[in-house]
């Protein structure tokens, strides 16, 4: 049986890219864990955008207000910025109540707000902008041979072609032949699987961009020019890469080439070939590297091997738990008797979801 590989995402994509075991672990056990601090930090950031851009896409249609089902708020381009932050902060706040939330983290979050909204007098601001969508949905199939395929999966027969999945912050109207894609980022401007800085070069290459190009594409075929646009609120602000159509071919390749080699995988590497405890990655921000199947619907297997990466005596990681049984049982059976119960390898949760 090869890896039930039904859709990719930008962050799927870049988790892979990352660490094999991680995305098995994640996109197809369903093992995420609880969100950190900084991720979160940042959907509060992306909601005050989402409010704004709703807001002034209200007004484009004569309408003098938009009402937020999510967050129960009422807005219009008249809002006081203050006060529509401070009521996101304390929305997210309480849904994401594992956090210890302090003075500090409120003033840090109003600041990100007020630094892309102010950016160069207001260029990326959703008030000042054409609006086109706000949080665009996109989720269709690619029609191409190579992109079929037939899975077993709960004792049925699955089949289909590759999906592709996402959420687009903001898509905006220059001209009647044009629209912008712009991508807020409150983190670091970092390849996280190579560790590499992003720039105008490398961002050519960022699966996202390119993603997020095709989509647009395929959602508005009569557009024929589609820019991407990054915007690093902290770490370099704007950067715009302009696509053209033939590039669509070049992200084609990726995609297939991806999608063929998660199928074909019957071993996970780790990060880099590195063991779990050499990288901080694994026991910063990796579910399957911090803990372990304790109290789960998986048998927890204690380690009783000397110099390995979880103590003698005690329980594995999921991570060292995963490699140990790859190493010895068949994939197609890990995934049956290791996924979080009620999880689905076709599952898909929108980014900043509470749920």
């Amino acid at each position: 049986m090869t890896i039930p590989l039904t859709y990719l995402r930008s962050s799927s994509y870049g988790c892979h890219e990352m660490c094999e075991m991680k995305f098995f672990s994640e996109y197809i056990l369903g093992w995420t864990g609880a969100s950190n601090m900084k991720a979160d930090k940042g959907t509060i950031v992306h909601k005050v955008m989402e409010l704004f851009g709703n807001a002034k896409k209200a007004n484009q249609n004569d309408k003098k207000s938009f009402h937020d089902d999510e967050t129960d708020i009422i807005i219009s381009l008249d809002s006081d910025v203050d006060e529509i932050y401070e009521h996101v902060y304390n929305y997210y706040t309480k849904n994401f109540d594992h956090h210890n939330w302090q003075e500090k983290d409120f003033r840090e979050c109003k600041r990100w707000v007020h630094k892309a909204l102010d950016f160069n007098e207001g260029q990326y601001d959703p008030r000042n902008l054409n609006i086109v969508d706000v949080e665009a949905h996109f989720d269709f199939a690619i029609p191409e041979e190579w992109a079929k395929y037939e899975y077993t999966i709960d004792g049925k027969i699955v089949q289909d072609n590759l999906r592709l999945k996402g959420t687009i912050d903001l898509i905006t109207k220059l001209d009647d032949n044009t629209y912008e894609v712009v991508d807020w980022k409150t983190g670091m401007r970092l390849n996280w699987a190579t560790g590499e800085e992003k720039n105008h070069v490398t961002l050519r290459k960022d699966f996202q961009l390119r993603l997020y190009h095709y989509a647009c594409h395929f959602m508005y075929p009569e557009i024929e020019d589609i820019m991407t646009t990054i915007n690093y609120i902290n770490k370099g602000g704007p950067f715009t890469i302009c696509f053209e159509r033939k590039d669509i071919s070049e992200t084609m390749d990726m995609i297939r080439t991806k999608f063929y080699k998660i199928q074909n995988t019957k071993q996970p590497t780790l990060l880099r070939n590195e063991k779990p405890k050499d990288c901080w990655k694994c026991s910063k921000f990796c579910n399957a590297g911090m803990t372990t199947f304790e109290n789960t619907n998986v048998q927890p297997i204690i380690e009783k091997r000397y110099g390995q990466i979880s103590d003698y005596g005690k329980p594995m990681t999921k991570c060292e738990q995963l490699k140990y049984v790859l190493e010895k049982r068949d994939i197609n059976l890990a995934i049956e008797h290791m996924s979080k119960k009620g999880y689905s390898a076709s599952h898909y949760k929108a980014p900043g979801s509470t749920e």
